[in-house]
């Protein structure tokens, strides 16, 4: 739901929005609406920086 995510990431913290762009992307195989920016990645914490990497490492594809 794109709009649900639209919404979302007004209100979500700049880290939680990374994420949520980074999930869209995936489930979507595309990042042509959610603008998924690598660099952006730095601004996570390690944990969510973690959750990214290990999908690299071993990506499932929904």
């Amino acid at each position: 739901d794109t709009d649900a995510l639209e919404r979302y990431l007004g209100f979500a913290s700049s880290g939680e929005a990374v994420l949520a762009r980074f999930f869209a992307s995936v489930w979507c195989r595309s990042n042509d609406d959610f603008d998924f920016d690598v660099l952006d990645v730095g601004r996570l914490d390690y944990e969510q920086r973690q959750i990214i990497s290990d999908w690299v490492l071993n990506p499932i594809w929904p």
